[in-house]
């Protein structure tokens, strides 16, 4: 008994990517996604009423290492104790410094004065905060994403994220074209 066997077309059969291309779809197809990733990360808890901080200096060591993100959340002052991780502003012209609630005294006059130390300093902050108005407490952070961020931020990150979405747009139309091109039925 003869067995027969079909082989497609030779039209149909489709031409392997250059590994080249392959290799630069891999590299703009994952920056594409972690880039996504940490948009996500970043703006998802906005819509919640969160706000994030990119983790800039040391001071708070393991717990919050630097070029993490931040997830703080509002908080009223009354909340606030002794363990707590907050963002205070120490001018209007500077970022959020995140550093730990040591101890919580109240004065003469009844209010409450937070002393706050970065948990890798030695000594507390200089200057009390003063618990009179709301404010952010630390809820989770999220590893190195910071780093992405401040990159995307400058002037080459911004390129490089160009470049991947041009190079991710032209090799999906690139794409196309080959399977339009091998799918096309044979002259006759």
């Amino acid at each position: 008994m003869n067995s027969l066997t079909m082989t497609p077309p030779a039209y149909a059969r489709r031409a392997p990517a250059p590994l080249l291309l392959r290799c630069i779809r891999v590299a703009a197809q994952t920056a594409a996604l972690v880039f996504a990733g940490a948009l996500l990360a970043m703006t998802l808890p906005a819509f919640a009423g969160f706000h994030t901080v990119i983790v800039m200096s040391g001071s708070m060591g393991s717990a919050l290492r630097v070029g993490s993100v931040a997830v703080t959340q509002p908080i009223d002052a009354a909340d606030v104790h002794e363990g707590d991780i907050v963002a205070f502003s120490v001018s209007e012209r500077t970022a959020p410094v995140l550093h730990r609630v040591v101890a919580i005294t109240v004065d003469e006059e009844g209010h409450r004065i937070a002393t706050t130390r970065g948990d890798a300093n030695d000594a507390p902050d200089q200057h009390p905060l003063f618990l009179d108005r709301d404010g952010e407490r630390v809820v989770y952070s999220v590893p190195w994403i910071g780093y992405l961020f401040v990159f995307v931020q400058s002037g080459t990150g911004r390129v490089l994220l160009l470049i991947s979405i041009v190079s991710l747009c032209l090799l999906r139309l690139l794409q196309r074209r080959r399977n339009n091109k091998n799918n096309a039925p044979p002259a006759i």
